[in-house]
């Protein structure tokens, strides 16, 4: 069975007692992939923070060992599988074939081949460009939910706390991850984006871009002759816009047509949890896309 979205994710837990909010249901999609089983584990009368820690941190959770497992029971290369992941996890940007080869020290050839192609077919990780390569230089990046969280909070955790997630809801690490994790979010409900937009039934292509001195995570390179560079901002509130900030959006833009060349408009656009507070900044954004967007 396919991972769920956001609005199949809302549907299992609503038709199981379960009551998020859907900041929540979107934070459980980054920890948990959407996969059906997991959300199965969850117990109706804890929140969310206390299911990750009932389920993954405890010693005896049912998804204590789950990571070890997954590789064995899918992969005639567990090994090679698992150490692939763990690569991918340490670089949000992705990796291309070469670097993933001379990161992991896997032997290159039909075998290498066909592993990336089983874990892209299974959801594991997506294959993409940056904005202006050819698809000779593809990469790869780490897109399933649950090997994520697993490689950034399990494997460098060293504290027995079974408690650990409720006890780091506002730490840094988990603030970066969440950042990273929303994107991921983002990069799998494009068609919900494109509807927000009023584009489903405009041709697109997706990537990300790296610059001399910026980046763009995710962009959407439409055929009627506009760009929309998106910012993926996951907040527990509205998302703010202050002066450094602004200065900082109007030099990314500045470089990307600079350094691309493009002849397209270019559209800022913000897809966040709740919205955009209004300021004398806002209006740098002009297009504004919500978690509610992405539950349709």
């Amino acid at each position: 069975m396919e991972p769920f979205n956001l609005r199949e994710t809302e549907e299992f837990f609503q038709s199981n007692g379960i009551r998020f909010d859907r900041y929540d249901i979107i934070q459980s999609n980054m920890i948990f992939g959407g996969v059906p089983y997991y959300l199965s584990l969850f117990a109706k009368d804890m929140s969310l923070a206390q299911n990750v820690d009932f389920l993954i941190f405890n010693r005896k959770g049912k998804l204590t060992n789950e990571y070890d497992r997954l590789f064995g029971s899918i992969f005639t290369n567990p090994d090679s599988a698992e150490k692939l992941i763990r690569f991918l996890a340490g670089k949000r940007i992705g990796y291309s074939r070469e670097e993933i080869l001379k990161g992991t020290g896997i032997a290159d050839g039909g075998e290498f081949s066909k592993l990336l192609r089983s874990l892209e077919e299974s959801d594991f990780i997506s294959k993409f460009r940056y904005f202006g390569e050819p698809p000779r230089k593809s990469r790869y990046r780490l897109i399933d939910g649950f090997c994520l969280f697993y490689n950034y909070f399990c494997n460098r955790k060293n504290t027995d706390d079974v408690s650990y997630w409720q006890h780091n809801q506002n730490s840094p690490s988990v603030n970066a991850w969440r950042g990273y994790s929303f994107e991921n979010v983002c990069f799998g409900h494009i068609a919900q984006i494109k509807s927000a937009l009023g584009i489903s039934g405009v041709h697109t292509e997706t990537y990300s871009w790296i610059g001399a001195t910026s980046q763009v995570d995710l962009l959407i390179d439409r055929d009627d002759r506009l760009i929309n560079l998106c910012e993926c901002k996951y907040s527990s509130r509205d998302f703010i816009i202050d002066k450094e900030y602004d200065a900082k959006l109007r030099e990314r833009q500045a470089s990307f047509i600079d350094e691309t060349k493009t002849r397209k408009s270019t559209m800022l656009t913000l897809v966040t949890t709740f919205g955009l507070k209004y300021n004398e900044y806002s209006g740098r954004f002009q297009n504004v896309i919500t978690s509610d967007d992405l539950f349709k």
